[in-house]
């Protein structure tokens, strides 16, 4: 095979003193490529500031079997600068070269990134970071989907570590290429798309290393592993926006070998959703596939590099040609040597330790590195620094399996807790979520401004978190919190804890004093707050609540207050307390209410109010009691009212007084007013009006008096009644008896009418005066007795009697008048004659009329609930109305027969005038007068003495019915077992009469009256 040749391209001042040696070098798939170069030079004092941070392609040229000519690039920038020692006339010199990627471990920072793709996070570190001047990506084989990281976060790690860690977690792998676009960084999740074929040829053959002719692109060697590992992968998170909801994913990969089904269980397994945890769960499956099986092949040929695949064909057993991926590639080239450097004189460097520093970081061989080690061992051509030699092993595995890079960066875990400061949107104080999370700016947070975007939402531990329940404290924008990380992982931050600070000092003074104190927001100020505080002082303890404005207190069962001493309550406005059952207020001492203004007490049922004691009750203005239903006042003791100005009460219904005892009323005026009076006294009772000579005066519209038995009035003084009209009924007998004088003064006319017989007795003197004319008629006869002496007294009187009989008494007879004055007499006796029979038919009539008007007045009283409260008198009242019914028409019987046709008062009054003129024309006038008057009276007398016999008889009989009986009770009411009295009937024969009338009894009732009832 042919030499190869080697270049050195870099843009360091110092190419040109620049000789290549000898190059190891290792690529792999997921970490960058690691370059040992050893260069020779003449100037024995490069300046390492030449060589440091520059970039260096060192060029492989090889050719293929046709002699056409290939390269292959090792480029890197240096990182390190080893001054070794002389080689000959030169001087030897060490550079290390590493991929752009892998400067990134020079930076550390810390920051946070939020919803952003991983490709999205590369491009964010790279352009903020120095290679963005020369870093070149190529990610077009990142197909899979990749869901944005909500909150990403970098904390006190190199850019390289925070990039490699995500991109292991997320299943992305990458490579440098050393074809095409040399130093390119190609990124890929898919192995079985991503990567192209060798580029000279994309097929390598076995030849083993005894072969007579190695051809450009054999394989000498090839081994195989394969390890016991796990079969399947199993993960497990929550969410706590669905606490309840198991994540969790299992993938089976077991081998199939014994014992192949061992699990491998991750806590927390980085995802919030189902489908997230499936195919996160998916990628650790095709990483633990990923590194079963290795192969390693060795090869001269310079075009093998990681990143390209190839066709194996020639194994021995066949059992392995095949597809590859060159996951690995660890070689040593060196120049065949210069004319002044010997042959013979080696560099001093062992390539052994070049190899072992190559190899550090190797993803791909990690877990079979020993493997590794062992061949490199074995494998002369490089571990030793032969001049002239290059040698290329590399690490396959089969195309047909997924690869997964291992995730061997491992994950930055918060040293402890720290603190930071809330924050929000400017011009607010709270800014928080439906799940009571807040966003704080960390302190080595460099980038985000302190505002609501600067983290993700951050969930505040509380002092206890229960079910809608539990204690509940938001920290405000401007506090500083204590952020703690769950499990270390900066990505789950977690408020802990809060603390004070010179720009929020603690709220007491006081090292005895404690508590809760608040302050209201928006705009809130010092004096602004809600607090519960604590003194603890030795003697001045306290509890002090505050409310700012409102305060609800809820209690659904029982609730106690004790209060050892004194307790006040200041309510500067309303108060309302509303107990739904019972309450009970219990004062051992004095109690004092005092209400400045308006008090209204409501009780819906009953109050009951007991004061042993007295009581006292000072109203300085009006006073109103309404009571709806009964008000019962019961004063055991004495009670005494007193009202300093008028008093006035009005009694919608009936008003009753019951006193036992005695019962005094004493007033200047007193008036009583109402529709109906009714005064009831069981015993014997008396009124008296002792005013000295003022009048006493009742004025009614309408006055009715009754009387179960009797009725006496009694004077010492004159009785005087005046009214515009008066009417009497009496339905028994009538008697007025005088025991002084009995005075009859009548401004209009006097008249009497009787029915049946009217008797004046006078014990001692009556007398009548008269001032106009007194007109006696008696259609019957007239009697006039005197018992002891009559004397008459006259200035003239006019006499004319048909028949005149003189009936000596004790004092002697009279004398007979003048012819002159018997002519007077007759002609007035003929008038008054007239006039009485039209008087007197007029009077009956207008007796006829009380009847009826008495019988109406009768049940009306009988229907008066007064009635009511008297026993017997409605049933009396009504037996009363029926006697005057039976008057009337007994009254109208007797009238209509005999004395109401014209042709009998005609013959009266023919009768009466005829003798008259008689009488006025001489004694034969007065024969004829009083034959034909006597007839005419014997027509009219006949009827006008059958109806005094009868009214007098039935009104015996009558008075008899309706007399109380002894023991002051009434008769029963009539019913067939005891039928009502029946007035007898009248004798209506023409020659009936009746002298006498029926003897008046002194008990018997009275009434007296005439006119309108």
């Amino acid at each position: 095979m042919a030499d190869h040749e080697f270049r050195i391209e870099t843009d360091s001042p110092a190419k040109d003193d620049l000789m290549f040696w000898r190059i190891v070098g290792h690529e792999a798939l997921a970490r960058p490529s690691a370059y040992e170069l050893t260069v020779l030079s003449k100037n024995k004092a490069l300046d390492a500031k030449d060589i440091l941070g520059r970039a260096f392609d060192v060029v492989i040229e090889f050719q293929d079997k046709d002699g056409g000519k290939h390269e292959r690039h090792c480029q890197g920038h240096a990182v390190r600068f080893v001054r070794a020692g002389h080689v000959g006339r030169h001087f030897e010199y060490r550079i290390t070269l590493r991929s752009w990627f892998w400067l990134l471990t020079k930076r550390t920072n810390s920051r946070i990134l939020q919803d952003k793709k991983i490709l999205e996070v590369l491009d964010a570190v790279f352009e903020d970071s120095p290679i963005k001047r020369f870093k070149k990506t190529k990610a077009g084989n990142v197909i899979g989907t990749h869901t944005p990281r909500r909150y990403c976060v970098q904390h006190q790690e190199n850019d390289y570590q925070f990039l490699s860690r995500l991109l292991e977690d997320e299943g992305i792998y990458y490579w440098f290429d050393a074809h095409d676009a040399p130093g390119t960084m190609h990124l890929s999740d898919a192995s079985d798309l991503a990567h192209e074929k060798l580029p000279v040829d994309g097929t390598l053959r076995y030849m083993p290393s005894d072969a007579s002719e190695a051809r450009h692109n054999d394989i000498s060697r090839w081994i195989s592993s394969r390890q016991f590992d796990t079969g399947k992968q199993a993960s497990r998170d929550s969410d706590f926006k669905a606490i309840k909801k198991k994540l969790g994913a299992t993938i089976d990969v077991k081998d199939d070998h014994e014992l192949a089904d061992f699990e491998e269980f991750e806590f927390p397994g980085g995802y919030f959703t189902g489908d997230d945890g499936e195919n996160r769960t998916k990628l650790r499956g095709d990483e633990l596939n990923a590194r079963r099986d290795r192969h390693w092949a060795l090869t001269t040929w310079p075009d093998v590099t990681a990143g390209r695949s190839f066709k194996f064909e020639g194994d021995p057993d066949g059992t392995r040609n095949g597809d590859y991926v060159i996951a690995a590639c660890t070689f040593m080239a060196s120049h065949p040597g210069y004319e002044s450097v010997g042959a013979s004189m080696a560099v001093t460097q062992d390539v052994r330790t070049a190899m072992a520093e190559v190899l550090r970081d190797d993803a791909v061989n990690a877990d079979t590195l020993q493997v590794l080690e062992d061949l490199i061992a074995s494998t002369p051509m490089l571990n030793t620094s032969q001049p002239g030699t290059s040698a290329f092993l590399i690490t396959a595995i089969p195309l047909e399996r997924a690869y997964r890079p291992p995730r061997l960066t491992p994950r930055v875990t918060m040293p402890g807790p720290q603190t930071a400061i809330v924050v929000g949107p400017a011009g607010d104080e709270l800014h928080v979520d439906d799940h009571g999370r807040v966003k704080v700016h960390f302190h080595w947070d460099r980038y985000d401004e302190s505002n609501e975007k600067s983290t993700c939402w951050v969930r505040v531990s509380q002092p206890w978190g229960g079910k809608g329940w539990g204690g509940y404290f938001i920290p405000r924008i401007g506090q500083e919190v204590i952020v703690d990380f769950l499990n270390g992982d900066p990505d789950r931050p977690v408020i802990v804890g809060r603390v004070y600070n010179d720009d929020q000092p603690i709220p007491y003074k006081s090292p005895t004093q404690s508590g809760f104190k608040t302050r209201s927001t928006p705009g809130g100020g010092p004096a602004n707050y809600n607090e519960i505080m604590f003194e603890d002082k030795k003697g001045e303890e306290n509890i002090n609540i505050h409310a700012e404005l409102d305060m609800s207190r809820s209690v659904e069962r029982d609730d106690s207050t004790k209060v050892d001493r004194d307790q006040s309550v200041t309510v500067k406005r309303d108060q309302t307390t509303t107990v739904v059952r019972d309450r009970k207020l219990t004062v051992e001492n004095n109690d004092t209410t005092s209400i400045q203004q308006f008090q209204k007490l409501t009780v819906g049922q009953n109050q009951d109010n007991h004061v042993v004691g007295n009581q006292t009750t000072h109203v300085d203005a009006d006073h109103a009691l309404l009571v709806k239903g009964n008000h019962t006042i019961d004063v055991k003791g004495k009670r005494t009212d007193s009202t300093g100005g008028n008093e006035d009460r009005f009694v919608k219904g009936n008003q009753t007084i019951a006193v036992t005892g005695n019962m005094s009323q004493k007033a200047a005026r007193m008036t009583f007013e109402a529709g109906h009076i009714e005064f009831k006294v069981t015993g014997a009772n008396s009124i008296n009006w002792d005013g000295g000579a003022a009048p006493y005066t009742a004025a009614f519209q309408k006055y009715s008096l009754l009387s179960n038995t009797h009725i006496n009035m009694m004077a010492v003084g004159d009785i005087n009644q005046t009214s515009l009209g008066s009417n009497t009924t009496v339905l028994g007998a009538n008697t007025s008896g005088y025991i002084g004088n009995n005075t009859e003064a009548n401004l209009g006319m006097a008249q009497s009418t009787f029915l049946g017989m009217s008797t004046d007795n006078a014990v001692g003197l009556a007398m009548s005066n008269f001032l106009g004319m007194q007109i006696e008629n008696t259609v019957a006869i007239q009697i006039i007795s005197v018992a002891a002496i009559g004397v008459e007294r006259k200035n003239g009187d006019l006499k004319e009697a048909p028949f005149h009989i003189l009936k000596a008494g004790a004092g002697g007879g009279g004398g007979s008048a003048s012819p002159r004055v018997d002519k007077l007499a007759a002609a007035f006796s003929a008038v008054s004659a007239v006039w009485g029979i039209y008087t007197g038919r007029a009077g009956v009539k207008a007796t006829f009329k009380q009847y009826e008007d008495a019988a109406v007045q009768l049940r009306e009283a009988a229907n008066d609930p007064a009635c009511e409260s008297v026993p017997g008198l409605k049933g009396r009242l009504e037996r009363m109305a029926n006697v005057a019914d039976a008057r009337l028409e007994q009254g109208r019987s007797l009238a209509g027969s005999h004395f109401g046709t014209d042709a009998a008062i005609g013959a009266g009054t023919g009768a009466a005038v005829v003798g008259g003129v008689g009488g006025i024309f001489g004694p034969v006038g007065t024969v004829v007068g009083g034959v034909v008057g006597g007839a005419a009276g014997a027509v009219v007398g006949g009827p006008l003495g059958a109806v005094t016999r009868a009214a007098s008889s039935d009104a015996g009989d009558q008075s008899d019915a309706l007399k109380p009986l002894d023991d002051g009770s009434v008769p029963p009411e009539p019913s067939p077992a005891n039928p009502a009295p029946q007035a007898p009937a009248a004798d209506t024969g023409p020659n009936s009469s009746q002298a006498d009338g029926p003897t008046s009894e002194p008990d018997g009732p009275n009434s007296s009256g005439s006119g309108e009832p």
